[in-house]
């Protein structure tokens, strides 16, 4: 490998090492939002019977 094509192929990896690791954690995070937005709500004020 030359030298400048090793440097270029180690800025490529180095830019997308972050995207990489991020891209499991946004995807569960939009999954998470589909979920929930998909769902009635459940969160509602219901007067409780004694």
């Amino acid at each position: 490998m030359k030298p400048a094509t090793m440097f270029s192929e180690f800025v490529l990896a180095a830019k997308q090492a972050p995207q990489l690791y991020f891209a499991p954690l946004v995807g569960a995070y939009k999954a998470l939002i589909k979920a929930a937005q998909s769902r009635p709500d459940t969160h509602q004020s219901q007067p409780q019977s004694e």
